[in-house]
């Protein structure tokens, strides 16, 4: 090799050398992509209404599904749909023709029992005098000892029918009190004081007792049952006496305000629920059975932490749970929280913030976890 090849090689060398260092230079450079402009709100706590909101369904007050004791044909119907009743009121007259000729067959066995303890009280009577005169015989020796026991065993014998007698006339007493009770169950009477709200048999209908035939459904409605279920969260809160506002959907007229009749006194264990009752009076009949109802608990204050409702992502709402945006060092921290009641533009939160963090308002659905953003506007919690 020359001399003059050595220093071009090295010369070559270095700038093999800057050129890759150049090259470096420019791949490791960062990339400036522009920052996402958002808004801010510091974290507060704010003192909430507590309420709760129940599903609840509008029942009669009563309501009872009339049925015949006894088996027999409809002869007459005394009631149509729609119409109002007083208790004891005949809703409808089974065929007595049958019931009543086993009243009169009661009524005959009565007689013929009582004749037949005449008859054996009579008898009873005579064996009597007959034992009383030849006891005397006996103990003067006129008679023997066999004739005597023989009318002592009579007498007994006698006694004893007697007895039996009455017993029957007992059991055709019970037989007649049957055949009158069974007479009575041909008229369906009505329960209570309401309304037929359906009328399910026609004259003319053959009747069952097993499984009994249902001839009306019968309500009252002078009062009405609104029912709903609290959960087992709730229920140390609710008792009988609480306040309720009852909304009614058909009626679309402001909430009806009362009070809580019935907390019921166990939990389903397949719900985790307790039944709840309302009752409202219903004289003007301008609620219906079968309506679907709300009721607005009143469960009184609690402070807790709070942010605009604007600050959770519209599409990240779940049930109780939502997704907002948590500004750490200039960067968006997705975070999952755990909403609780709202009031006014304020949305509580039970889980996931603490008062004097700060959230993105403005922007946040934008964001991704991670990402660096420029503040342009504040705000804070009153």
């Amino acid at each position: 090799m020359t001399r003059t090849s050595v220093p071009l090689l090295w010369l070559a060398s270095l700038i093999a050398c800057n050129c890759a260092s150049n090259t470096e230079a420019k791949e490791s450079k960062p990339v400036v992509t522009d920052l996402i402009s958002v808004g801010t709100y510091e974290v507060t706590k704010h003192a909430f209404r507590r309420q709760i909101e129940i599903s609840a369904d509008v029942l009669p007050f009563k309501q009872v599904t009339l049925i015949s004791k006894v088996p027999g044909e409809v002869k007459k119907m005394y009631v149509a749909d729609g119409d109002a009743v007083r208790k004891n009121d005949i809703v409808a007259r089974l065929d007595q023709r049958d019931f009543r000729l086993a009243v009169r067959q009661a009524r005959a066995q009565l007689a013929a029992a009582k004749a037949g303890v005449a008859a054996a009280e009579i008898g009873l009577e005579t064996v009597t005098t007959k034992y009383g005169r030849l006891a005397e015989l006996r103990e003067k020796q006129v008679i023997s000892q066999s004739d005597y026991e023989d009318i002592a065993g009579a007498q007994r014998s006698t006694a004893a029918r007697v007895m039996l007698a009455k017993s029957q006339v007992d059991l055709a007493q019970v037989g007649l009190v049957a055949a009158k009770t069974n007479l009575s169950y041909t008229e369906i009477l009505a329960a209570f004081d309401g309304e037929v709200a359906k009328r399910m048999v026609e004259e003319g209908t053959r009747l069952n007792a097993m499984p009994p035939t249902p001839v009306a459904l019968l309500v009252d409605t002078s009062k009405l049952k609104i029912v709903g279920a609290v959960s087992e969260r709730d229920l140390p809160y609710v008792s009988s006496g609480s306040s309720v506002a009852v909304t009614i959907d058909a009626l679309r007229e402001k909430p009806i305000e009362t009070e809580v009749d019935r907390v019921e006194p166990i939990v389903d264990p397949r719900s985790r629920t307790a039944g709840i009752q309302v009752l409202l009076d219903n004289t003007n009949s301008n609620l219906q059975p079968g309506m679907s109802a709300r009721l607005t608990i009143d469960l009184g204050d609690r402070v807790s932490v709070a942010v605009p409702d604007d600050v959770i992502i519209r599409s990240e709402i779940k049930d109780d749970s939502g997704i907002l945006f948590v500004l750490k060092n200039d960067r968006a921290e997705r975070r999952e929280v755990r909403l609780g009641n709202r009031q006014g533009e304020l949305r509580e939160i039970t889980v996931g913030l603490e008062p004097g963090e700060t959230v993105v308002r403005g922007g946040q659905e934008k964001l991704k976890d991670g990402q660096l953003v420029k503040v342009v506007k504040k705000t804070k919690g009153a």
